[in-house]
């Protein structure tokens, strides 16, 4: 089978709209600095204050740098920072308790190694006293090598300390005079997109591990739902297509060994409903705002949408290029509609006890017809699709960032899935950035990360994913 080059999760129509020059222009707002490279050997002891050519400490958390209102400070050899913001990056709640000059964190749940397998691993709580180096971890006794101490009004705690208490891995680079912090394992929803490959771009392959029809582990272990990408909706009449030469998807006819293979594998199939089409002009095709304006075509596409969805446990519906170059009354307009849209597949399928998920353009794209906040009342999943903004190479850190925070603006963080974009042979995220997309995900706390799509991943970036992850 030919594989699928225009179906909207993969990022390719940027390219056939001749948009690339525009994408690569938006680089020139920057990217966070990453995480350099670690110090070969183990790590260092603990830095020595800084001199007058020494530059300060930088701490970098999952491949992100720490933005600390109070500089680090240096103690008996010691690092220490501001707690809150460190305990709240790790994903700790936190209090202070002012008549005891007391500092209290709960951290997430996490899991063990990947080697241990995926069990959950209970919270871990912590209370650090201001001036004393008696410490609680779980209730325990434990004692610091220097205290906590206040500095301009904020409360900094031993970094390697509180970070390792958290099942946390903290390492030191003198050479860099850096500080990295990679968090524990943590269980998070890994959504995966199914499409029509080649003989080596195989969903199914990288999915179960063997050609078709064999299991194996693949990805089975980290993969907790599994979208697949076979129904395309015309908008001219409202149905629900099976063979669609635009997007080059069709239902295959093993279509129910996938599912049933996801269900043996204890993975919920989705199908996926998508719409991505160019106009002649080079813009959205005008045919889905008539569809979106049309009563009986959107009735039709939810009587079609139910009927295929009784073999799945929910659909993912994929509208896109939405709002393009709209404004005013029209751009309010398209997203009032879609959310009725949406409204209707939503009733429908809770009626019937299953899930509706929604693969969206982020709020920082060209494609701004999309009403975040009245979306995340109806539907039960929002995938962010934070690529395109390059037209090849890793997505911006800064604007993948950004693209979640003004989604956790919009709509309840538990609600909310990244989507990350691969390529044939490596392309898009590399194993490293990929690292960083998944710190981002862990550290504004969402429910986990979606891939575009399988068959194209590769055994290195599965497994950066299962050592940051693991299935809820």
């Amino acid at each position: 089978m030919p594989d699928t080059t225009r179906s909207g999760l993969s990022g390719s129509p940027y390219l056939r709209a001749g948009l690339a020059s525009l994408l690569i222009a938006v680089l020139c707002l920057g990217l966070v600095e990453p995480a350099p490279a670690l110090a070969e050997g183990p790590a260092s002891s603990e830095p020595a204050p800084p001199g007058p050519e020494q530059p300060p400490i930088v701490v970098y958390l999952d491949g992100l740098t720490v933005e600390f209102d109070v500089p680090p400070v240096i103690a008996s050899g010691r690092t220490l920072v501001p707690f809150r913001l460190l305990a709240e990056a790790l994903g700790c709640t936190v209090d202070w308790l002012e008549s005891e000059r007391r500092v209290h964190a709960v951290g997430p749940v996490t899991a063990a190694p990947p080697e241990q397998g995926s069990t959950p691993q209970p919270a871990r709580v912590v209370d650090i006293w201001v001036d004393r180096t008696e410490a609680l971890v779980n209730g325990a006794a434990r004692t610091m090598d220097v205290p906590a101490r206040i500095v301009d009004g904020r409360t900094l705690i031993p970094l390697r300390f509180f970070g390792e208490a958290m099942r946390a891995v903290v390492d030191w680079h003198a050479d860099t005079r850096t500080i990295t912090v990679t968090s524990p394992r943590r269980p998070m929803e890994v959504v995966a997109y199914y499409a029509l490959g080649d003989a080596t771009t195989s969903s199914w392959a990288e999915l179960y591990g063997a050609p078709y029809p064999g299991v194996a582990v693949g990805a089975t272990d980290i993969v907790s739902d599994v979208v697949m990408a076979w129904y395309v909706l015309d908008p001219a009449t409202g149905a629900i297509v099976l063979n669609d030469s635009y997007s080059a998807q069709k239902r295959p006819d093993n279509w129910r060994d996938v599912v049933a293979r996801a269900r043996d594998y204890r993975m919920r199939p989705h199908m996926m409903v998508h719409w991505a089409k160019w106009g002649a002009d080079g813009v959205c095709d005008p045919a889905i705002y008539e569809f979106l304006s049309n009563p009986d075509s959107m009735s039709r596409a939810v009587r079609e949408i139910l009927e295929h969805a009784a073999d799945y446990d929910g659909v993912n519906l994929d509208i896109e290029y939405l709002g393009q170059r709209q404004t005013g009354d029209a751009l309010a307009e398209t997203r009032r509609e879609y959310v009725e849209f949406v409204g209707m597949v939503a009733d429908a399928l809770h009626a019937q006890g299953k899930e509706l998920s929604l693969s969206l353009h982020p709020a920082n794209t060209w494609f701004p017809g999309h009403d975040w906040e009245a979306l995340g009342q109806v539907a039960d999943r929002l995938v962010i699709m934070a690529y395109g903004y390059t037209s090849s190479g890793p997505q911006p850190v800064t604007k993948v960032t950004e693209a979640v925070d003004l989604a956790v603006q919009a709509v309840p963080a538990e609600k909310l899935v990244l989507g990350l974009l691969a390529g044939k042979d490596g392309g898009f995220e590399t194993p490293e950035t990929l690292a960083v997309k998944v710190g981002v995900a862990k550290r504004r706390g969402i429910a986990g990360i979606a891939l575009w799509r399988l068959g194209v991943w590769g055994a290195d970036r599965l497994e950066v994913i299962r050592n940051a992850l693991c299935r809820p």
